[in-house]
């Protein structure tokens, strides 16, 4: 009988943690809610120009504590119409929009507590004529490992990688594209 009486207490005890966690956990109805009370929304509202449903992955405009702005790539989860934003594993970006054509391309590992890391290219052209990006990644031979042409929105682009070729690239470069497929800039 007093196994019983210990057995329902554990499991009572493991029903009322678990109602607790679901009804406390930081866990919001919207993505950006959950971004902005993660501490990026303290110094204004945070904007999120890329979200992708399918890896969790986010792009969103935040400002920093001196009130500038920057670019970070993170990572959320999404259970049930709930978001929690994952903070480790963020990558930041500082930028500048008073710079006329600012660009940046990054390759990034994302760590995804849910899944295997993820293999990022991501970048950011501050011109509207910019339509693609097409990025080569060389190894230490500078021999090609890989090349894609990625479709531009809101002035960046987002490109998923197999991990093997995160593994064996050592430089990247870059083109931002028109549509009429002439090259606005590149870096050698």
């Amino acid at each position: 009988m007093r196994d019983f009486k210990l057995v329902a207490i554990i499991l009572i005890f493991i029903i009322l943690i678990n109602y607790v966690s679901s009804v406390f956990a930081f866990s919001y109805t919207t993505l950006e809610e959950a971004i902005n009370k993660s501490g990026y929304g303290e110094h204004g509202e945070i904007e999120i120009l890329y979200q992708n449903e399918k890896e969790n992955i986010v792009i969103f405009l935040a400002k920093n504590f001196v009130d500038e702005y920057m670019l970070v790539l993170s990572t959320y989860s999404e259970n049930k119409g709930k978001y929690t934003y994952i903070n480790n594993g963020s990558h930041i970006q500082g930028i500048d929009f008073t710079e006329h054509n600012y660009h940046f391309v990054n390759i990034t590992l994302l760590d995804n507590q849910e899944m295997e890391p993820i293999p990022v290219v991501w970048g950011v052209y501050f011109e509207p004529k910019a339509k693609k990006a097409k990025y080569t990644l060389l190894n230490e031979s500078g021999d090609r490992v890989f090349e894609d042409y990625v479709e531009m929105e809101k002035s960046m682009f987002v490109d998923i990688i197999p991990m093997e070729i995160y593994d064996d690239f050592d430089t990247i470069k870059y083109q931002f594209i028109d549509q009429k497929n002439f090259i606005l800039f590149e870096n050698n």
